[in-house]
């Protein structure tokens, strides 16, 4: 099995590197690239990349690194060594793993694009986005769309700006609704729907960028000590798209699908 594998998320390109052990930690090493295939298999790039954006070392360790703060004790999952460059253990799990890949995520995505707390659906090749609060029915509306049109997120989303357009790209992050399989590509936007559950059905096109930016600012995910570079990004994404939608709805899936595909 080769020493690399390489992920293409959100157009980026992630080498992993596994480093040779001790033996005793051998059949660790294996069981975790195999995880790696079978977790990510939807984002390993085939061929190898002409350059790649971040390397993830992954090595053997007798003892995980712990830190000491306020006098309690926390494993550390992976050491920076470098400019894009990390070091994590094969003794983490591919949660853990998850963790280390989306901080990595977040610092490629530093200046070019941001995590949504959202889902998605695949209509006709385009994204369409669907925002709210907990309960306001993203998962809902992603179920009652899927007999029709292919699920891209249940929770999570990357918008990232290209070529001064915004793409959605799906997460390798686990959802809540895992029966869906994701990929590396790239999608163009269609529309953006903040959600309310009502017993009609309305769809009416948003306008005000202040509200506009105050809904999505509620859902925008990032690091703390990344927020401030993130920002003006996401203000840009609000600035530049129009197709923003309030979608009032009840629990009936044929007026819901009609709603949302209506082109007025």
């Amino acid at each position: 099995m080769n020493n690399a594998i390489y992920l293409k998320i959100a157009g980026f390109y992630i080498k992993l590197q596994f480093c040779k052990t001790i033996p005793s930690l051998d059949f660790v090493k294996e069981k975790f690239k195999k995880n790696i295939i079978t977790y990510y298999r939807g984002f390993i790039s085939d061929d190898k990349p002409k350059e790649i954006d971040y390397l993830i070392k992954l090595i053997g360790a007798r003892e995980l690194p712990a830190l000491k703060k306020n006098n309690h004790t926390f494993i550390s999952l992976y050491e920076e060594t470098g400019k894009n460059k990390i070091i994590t253990y094969y003794q983490i799990s591919q949660m853990q793993m998850c963790l280390v890949v989306r901080h990595v995520l977040g610092r490629l995505l530093l200046t070019k694009g941001f995590f949504l707390h959202a889902s998605a659906s695949n209509i006709e090749g385009k994204a369409n986005i669907f925002l709210g609060k907990t309960g306001s029915g993203k998962s809902t509306v992603m179920t009652f769309l899927k007999e029709r049109f292919p699920p891209l997120a249940d929770d999570t989303i990357i918008l990232k700006k290209e070529s001064n357009e915004f793409y959605l790209y799906q997460t390798s992050f686990p959802e809540k609704n895992n029966c869906f399989l994701k990929n590396s590509n790239r999608y163009p936007i269609e529309g953006i729907f903040f959600l309310h559950k009502t017993n009609h059905f309305k769809k009416e096109r948003i306008k005000d960028k202040d509200y506009i930016l105050r809904r999505i600012i509620s859902q925008f995910l990032a690091e703390k000590k990344c927020v401030n570079k993130q920002i003006p990004i996401l203000m840009n994404f609000v600035s530049i798209m129009n197709n923003f939608y309030g979608l009032y709805f009840a629990k009936d899936k044929t007026h819901l699908i009609k709603s949302i595909i209506d082109k007025n």
